[in-house]
């Protein structure tokens, strides 16, 4: 078992890292692997770590990673890779974030000691400004409402029933878009070839590829007993498609937290990857 008689020490060490780097991902959604290697993030960075030092030393704390905080946190950041940090993690699901416990406390520790820390307030006051536009997403969210029979069908879980729904909504039927596969938490849809889909340049429209991306996750987002309300949609389109040829979609939940869950989509036409969509999505509880 680790001991230290120095606990200060300690946690002014991981301060050094947390402060420097959680709020820069929640505010970008960029991992340690891509913010370390990039210019304006890596400042933003090291002036964050340079403030929290002056802090630290004004109020006796001497450990070795404040003789560089700047090289220290941009090393701890970069070890996280592609892992996306707590601090991201909690915007991304609507969740309120450590700001208080972070850099808002280097404000208030620099304000009792006569030391400036303005990058600190202002990332601090743009992380509570992404809280509260969470805080009116899911309000509105809330309040939306739906046909009683589709309502009914997601909270008994029917997926028969949903699927009909889905199918049959409008722009599904005039895509012809139909589910190959559909169960809870995973849905494949098909979107047929045809002379209707080619855009001015003779490929796939986006639109009818989103159209078929969505379709399939809705059908998972709303599979697991809550209607599902998107928050966000990130596309990535890899490949043209082909208009004559089919496109299949496969959505399923990758993980759920509390009341929000991500799902992913992946888009093929044979054996091409045409693009990859990600959502956040509410669930809403269960109105009777």
């Amino acid at each position: 078992m680790y001991t230290t008689a120095d606990i200060n020490g300690v946690i002014w060490k991981k301060l050094i890292a947390n402060v420097s780097t959680n709020v820069v991902a929640a505010l970008t959604g960029l991992t340690g692997a891509t913010a370390v290697k990039h210019a304006p993030t890596v400042k933003v960075i090291e002036t964050l770590s340079r403030e929290l030092a002056q802090v630290a030393r004004a109020k006796g704390i001497h450990i070795p990673e404040l003789d560089d905080p700047p090289a220290f946190a941009l090393k701890a950041f970069a070890s996280t890779q592609d892992n996306r940090v707590s601090m991201l993690q909690d915007v991304e699901a609507g969740r309120p974030t450590e700001i208080g416990n972070l850099n808002e406390v280097i404000v208030s520790e620099g304000q009792s000691l006569n030391i400036p820390t303005p990058f600190n307030e202002a990332v601090s006051l743009l992380v509570r400004g992404v809280e509260e536009r969470n805080r009116q997403k899911l309000s509105v969210v809330e309040s939306a409402s739906e046909p009683d029979a589709v309502r009914d069908a997601i909270h008994a879980e029917d997926l028969d029933a949903l699927r009909r729904a889905l199918e049959t909504s409008p722009l599904a039927r005039a895509l012809s878009i139909q589910f190959t596969e559909f169960e809870s938490g995973r849905a494949t849809a098909r979107l047929p070839g045809s002379a209707q889909l080619p855009n001015f340049l003779g490929y796939t429209h986006t639109g009818a590829l989103f159209t078929l991306a969505e379709q399939t996750m809705a059908a998972v987002a709303n599979s697991l007993g809550h209607v599902g309300l998107p928050l966000n949609c990130d596309i990535e389109v890899l490949n043209a498609a082909e208009p004559a040829e089919d496109v299949i979609a496969t959505a399923r939940v990758i993980d759920t937290q509390g009341r929000i869950a991500r799902v992913q989509v992946e888009l093929v036409q044979g054996e091409t990857m045409v693009a990859k969509v990600s959502e956040m999505v509410f669930l809403r509880k269960k109105q009777f």
